[in-house]
């Protein structure tokens, strides 16, 4: 594992478990919505210090963090960031903000300057559901991004009975041009996980790892990290050794 991604959820006191599209438009419209991502990030950062000082699992594990566009052209962002960055003690290296193709159309030549500044402190910028919204080629070759996430959709859903693969692999060479490397969302089982693999794609993310679950859960699941891996291990070799014989 490489990292984690941090996942707000809402614990109603009436309706138990909230997620964030119960109650993000809401914050959007009431200006909390920066708010709320800040303390996301103060949060994720801490968590993942935390975690790496107690498992050996987590050592060298990043954790990405969504951030909006209206955070970026906040002109105190940097100073934010860096503030989560120090009172954590997260190292820069292991936190990766992840900005959506609609925030990046909307603020991205506003938002450009502060991601390079960030980008020097050495934390790393990912693109999320990439193939879903409306990206200028211009933007993609100006902005400072490291990784970019395929939308689960590509590989998961409907589009991929529709030759998303064939669309995944273009988007893929498309971005290592561009010099990034490729995420792929969604991969729930071994056959996705062969073909993410087979089409280039240097990380994974998807339910195949793990479903979503909370900080005392991961931390269980980071604790029994190595039994995990040689599972894991063993049914990746299975399922290459039945792709074989098929």
């Amino acid at each position: 594992m490489v990292a984690c991604e941090a996942l707000v959820r809402w614990q109603h006191p009436a309706k138990g478990i909230l997620s964030p599209e119960a109650f993000l438009p809401t914050a959007e419209e009431t200006g909390m919505l920066a708010p709320l991502g800040w303390w996301v990030l103060n949060e994720a950062c801490r968590q993942m210090r935390s975690w790496q000082n107690k498992y050996e699992a987590a050592r060298e594990m990043g954790v990405s963090v969504n951030i909006a566009g209206v955070q970026l052209i906040n002109s105190e962002a940097l100073a934010l960031i860096e503030g989560a960055l120090k009172e954590s003690g997260l190292d820069p290296a292991f936190l990766r903000l992840e900005l959506t193709e609609n925030g990046i159309r909307q603020f991205g030549e506003a938002a450009t300057p502060i991601l390079r500044k960030l980008k020097r402190t050495g934390l790393q910028v990912y693109l999320d559901d990439f193939g879903t919204g409306y990206s200028s080629l211009a933007y993609l070759h100006r902005l400072p991004i490291d990784v970019a996430k395929i939308d689960r959709s590509f590989i998961s859903g409907r589009e991929s009975k529709n030759g998303g693969h064939k669309v995944v692999q273009a988007m893929s060479n498309l971005l290592h041009e561009l010099g990034m490397k490729v995420a792929v969302e969604g991969v729930e089982n071994a056959a996705q996980l062969n073909l993410a693999r087979s089409l280039g794609c240097e990380i994974i993310q998807g339910f195949v790892l793990a479903k979503p679950m909370e900080a005392g859960a991961f931390g269980r699941f980071l604790a029994h990290q190595h039994l995990r891996d040689e599972i894991a291990s063993l049914v990746l070799s299975s399922g290459d050794q039945e792709s074989r014989s098929l």
